[in-house]
């Protein structure tokens, strides 16, 4: 994303392109989502919804239905 942009129309498919910027955008949404920071034991499913939402080419529907669908969400602990 080195360079500069004359606007923000010709940044945004650049951003949206970036595997760094879908990267980054999956773990906010599982953050989101769950309410608290992953811990060890799901990385493998991280890693699994991240190559997921990149290879949807950023399809933040899917990444959604992704997230709910999973043990870590349907399974969420009640906060005291």
């Amino acid at each position: 994303l080195d360079g500069t942009y004359p606007s923000v129309l010709e940044l945004t498919p650049r951003l949206a392109a970036s595997r760094e910027v879908q990267t980054c955008a999956t773990s906010m949404w599982i953050r989101y989502g769950l309410g608290r920071a992953p811990v060890d034991g799901e990385q493998g499913w991280i890693d699994g919804v991240t190559q997921r939402f990149i290879a949807s080419n950023g399809d933040v529907r899917a990444l959604l239905v992704d997230l709910a669908s999973s043990p870590s969400f349907l399974f969420l602990a009640e906060a005291p």
